[in-house]
């Protein structure tokens, strides 16, 4: 990943960092702290099938973009389900972690709940998204208030 692209690399360290202190903060034990940082850390993995110009542009995605950068949750389920050695949440949490509670997101699953890990690394990825450095927006600190 690091070679694919820095920014989503440093993203998913941070993603996974602050995936462990949720896990800790709820009171997972150590085989789950384990597996839930290997899927918060592999989570955008997907995005290394995606055009560099589309992961790092700096304005808005056009419809095409759009629907290329949302199949990464697919393309990541697809990379780590064929990845020897690695748990199996792994992939799950790369296909779910756009997904909300009540069915939404992306990719479309129907109504299904995502796993409760899923849930976590999503927290994770959407604080980093924007407390985190990016190519369109500048970070938010966090205690700026919204």
């Amino acid at each position: 990943m690091k070679q694919y692209e820095n920014l989503t690399y440093c993203h998913s360290v941070n993603v996974a960092m602050l995936s462990l202190l949720l896990g800790r903060q709820v009171g997972l034990d150590e085989p789950t702290m384990a597996a839930l940082v290997e899927a918060a850390l592999l989570h955008d993995i997907g995005k290394t099938r995606i055009p560099l110009e589309i992961v790092k542009k700096p304005g808005a995605l056009d419809k095409r973009e759009r629907k290329l950068i949302e199949a990464h949750t697919t393309f990541g389920a697809e990379i780590l389900m064929q990845t020897q050695g690695l748990r199996p949440l792994t992939p799950i949490v790369a296909l779910e972690h756009h997904r909300g509670l009540k069915g939404g997101g992306y990719p479309d699953l129907g109504d299904a709940i995502p796993h409760p890990m899923s849930q976590i690394v999503s927290v994770a990825d959407i604080y980093e998204a924007i407390t985190g450095a990016r190519s369109y927006q500048d970070p938010t600190l966090p205690s700026t208030p919204a």
